[in-house]
């Protein structure tokens, strides 16, 4: 419980410097492999809409934090305390800096039934791309579609889809690499559930962004 507790004091005093000693001091890094699960519902606790506006840094060192426990820890019980604090999670933001350590810990998960824990971790992610807001631009073109693609709920839509597709990347990576063996085995249903993700995040890409260019002349270009 020790680094739990240096990691609160160093969290609740904003004191990110502190923070970033804690993870990389070689003393720690046995305590954080035994206390990754502990240690996650801490660290998420910090990840809210306004700690992100007012203290930026916080949340990145948050996310540091969250890396590097995705790294020691026991990947089963890390993702297990992931899951949890992501099906309390409210906010878009929330699991937009959760997810480049989730995708660290499903690389890491029992390669036999590695389809298993993809399966519960994308559901999850799912179920916040499906309540997402999204800009209400469907059906309109030019500067009244412009006008909606600049809004708060398009950005952070936008924030959570990148977010999903980096995350995929490692696990297509470990798709395509088990891809060349004879015997495929779990690789397939990886393969089913990949497939299944990445079209639940197409829905909400033909709601962002698309006709806001302008001609070499700098005139908006209306689609």
């Amino acid at each position: 419980m020790r680094i739990k507790k240096l990691l609160y004091r160093a969290l609740e005093d904003a004191d990110v410097v502190r923070v970033r000693e804690i993870i990389e001091d070689d003393n720690n890094q046995s305590g954080l492999e035994e206390e990754a699960m502990d240690l996650v519902p801490v660290v998420c606790s910090y990840l809210t809409k306004e700690t992100r506006e007012a203290l930026p840094h916080v949340t990145r060192s948050c996310e540091d934090v969250l890396a590097a426990l995705a790294r020691l820890g026991s990947p089963k019980e890390v993702l297990m305390a992931q899951m949890e604090q992501m099906d309390s999670f409210q906010h878009p933001s929330q699991v937009v800096s959760m997810l480049p350590s989730l995708a660290t810990v499903l690389t890491r998960v029992k390669v036999s039934n590695m389809s298993v824990s993809w399966t519960w971790a994308l559901g999850t992610v799912g179920c916040h791309l499906q309540t997402v807001a999204t800009p209400a631009n469907l059906g309109l073109e030019g500067a009244e579609r412009l006008s909606l693609e600049q809004t708060q709920e398009a950005r952070e839509c936008q924030q959570l889809c990148e977010a999903c597709v980096a995350m995929s990347e490692p696990l297509v990576a470990i798709i395509e690499r088990d891809s060349e063996e004879e015997e495929e085995g779990d690789n397939r249903h990886r393969r089913t559930v990949m497939i299944n993700f990445l079209l639940s995040v197409l829905r909400h890409l033909s709601t962002l962004p698309q006709h806001h260019q302008t001609d070499p002349r700098g005139t908006l270009v209306h689609p």
